[in-house]
């Protein structure tokens, strides 16, 4: 029995898809791409017995960014942007654990920043000609209010970052 899947990684989907987010929307990720790390933790995989082998991952993604010398609106905003698209139950307005953040301040102008999301992907698996083939399905589209175009950050009067939302 093979295996094959339609995934773009060789682990789960989200981490890569946040990732390019966020280097796509905050330029400093890209200034120094070695400080910008992203690890899996505390995994579960949720299954029921049945037919067919489809199951859920559960995961604590980290994102780590290494002497980050922007201001931390910066990460979070884009952050809550990929959130709303790919895991919007997380954003019910409750302080659960379920997106936590800390930070070391490393010096006057820069912190090690990490961001830990609990992220899911549902995966449908089907035997067909004896391979399983694996699909990763998308987040269900939720009825909602068309949201902001583009953020701005400002220092006083004095813009200082202004990004184009997807």
């Amino acid at each position: 029995m093979r295996a094959s899947s339609a995934c773009v990684t060789k682990t789960m989907n989200k981490p890569q898809s946040i990732r390019q987010f966020l280097q796509t929307h905050v330029p400093a990720l890209n200034q120094r791409p070695d400080n910008f790390l992203t690890f899996i933790e505390g995994g579960q995989l949720v299954c029921t017995r049945g037919p067919s082998p489809s199951f859920m991952y559960h995961y604590k993604l980290t994102l780590a960014m290494l002497e980050y010398a922007d201001h931390a609106d910066t990460l979070m905003i884009p952050i809550l942007i990929w959130i709303n698209q790919h895991q919007p139950e997380l954003l019910n307005g409750e302080a659960n654990g379920h997106m936590t953040f800390e930070a070391e301040i490393l010096n006057n102008t820069t912190a090690d920043i990490t961001v830990t999301l609990d992220l899911t992907e549902r995966v449908v698996a089907r035997l067909i000609d004896d391979t399983i083939q694996a699909y990763h399905c998308p987040e269900p589209v939720l009825d909602q209010e068309p949201g902001p175009t583009q953020w701005e950050m400002f220092a006083g009067n004095v813009q200082v970052q202004a990004t184009p939302l997807p």
